[in-house]
């Protein structure tokens, strides 16, 4: 697929669905690319001069991700403190006002 028609489909999309696998606790290279190339300034937030946060331009959108792993949740969990979910949930999707659930 092409970056700029996934763009598209991700601006247009009221609710998105994500499936990866974890790896060393995060999630795959192939995808922290996709995620680089695809969630940019002026496209999925806009930096606000003098502000910390930006204007999350993903806001009312909804996003489900399912990952898949050899490690126990309970593990993931407890002693790792579930970095790929953080990563992914905070640092991406609720920073461009995109709502996990």
């Amino acid at each position: 697929m092409d970056l700029l028609e996934a763009i598209e489909k991700i601006k247009k999309a009221d609710h998105s669905v994500w499936v990866f696998p974890m790896w060393w606790y995060g999630y795959p290279a192939l995808m922290k690319g996709f995620i680089d190339r695809t969630f940019l300034p002026e496209i999925t937030f806009q930096p606000i001069q003098g502000k910390a946060l930006p204007k999350k331009l993903l806001k009312g959108k909804t996003a489900r991700f399912i990952i898949t792993a050899d490690t126990p949740k309970w593990y993931n969990f407890l002693f790792m403190k579930s970095p790929a979910i953080n990563q992914f949930k905070k640092g991406t999707l609720e920073f461009c006002g995109s709502i996990p659930n």
